[in-house]
């Protein structure tokens, strides 16, 4: 729509151009003082329409921009969300390897260590199997509100997949990310999944540095 109107206004522009130098020669030539006041008409007509049409254009302008800028807010909303996990709120695994990415390369280019906890749930697929998946998405969307819960505000937690999560912890070499982990790994463990599911979850973790 907007090029549309772009093209009529330059159509129009042309046009009224034209016409002003038709209208031009006619004031030169003519010889009374009605066939210049009619000449004068015709003008300010033509100089009324290309204002009104120079103020839709401006009036379409300003609505496209509108468009653009939800459509932009729309596109930063959906990337966001297609880095996220919709059951936990936490980075999923596409967004954790972004971020990880980011951190091997301040890692390679400045040297910044960074390490990761990999974290899993044992006998997970006994809580589906005992209670069904709702209590199993329960039990995995409160290890998600632990891991954000007890983070720092630079570290990233993600769910890697399934039961399975992950820790980001940017700046930190092995010796200063083990006391880290074990914190979070505490946390971590002593999250109540469910009321109704008795069942005794174990976590397993492991610790990565670079």
């Amino acid at each position: 729509d907007l090029i549309d109107h772009l093209q009529t206004l330059g159509r129009r522009s042309s046009s009224f151009g034209s016409q002003l130098e038709e209208n031009l020669i006619a004031i030169r030539t003519t010889q009374t003082t009605e066939d210049i006041n009619q000449v004068r008409e015709i003008i300010i007509d033509q100089i009324e329409e290309v204002k009104a049409a120079h103020e839709e254009m401006r009036y379409n302008l300003e609505a496209a921009t509108k468009e653009v800028e939800h459509l932009r807010t729309e596109l930063e909303t959906m990337q966001e969300l297609a880095l996220r996990d919709s059951l936990t709120g936490i980075l999923n695994r596409r967004g954790f390897f972004d971020e990880l990415e980011k951190a091997i390369a301040a890692f390679h280019r400045y040297h910044t260590p960074f390490s990761i906890i990999f974290c899993d749930l044992d006998r997970f697929k006994e809580v589906n199997d005992a209670f069904g998946h709702s209590v199993g998405d329960s039990v995995l969307r409160q290890m998600g509100l632990a891991l954000r819960t007890s983070v720092r505000r630079v570290d990233i937690p993600a769910r890697y997949g399934g039961e399975e999560f992950a820790i980001l912890l940017p700046q930190l070499h092995l010796d200063d990310a083990v006391p880290v982990a074990g914190s979070r790994i505490k946390v971590f463990s002593s999250a109540r999944p469910s009321e109704r599911a008795k069942l005794s979850l174990r976590m397993r973790s492991r610790l990565r540095t670079m």
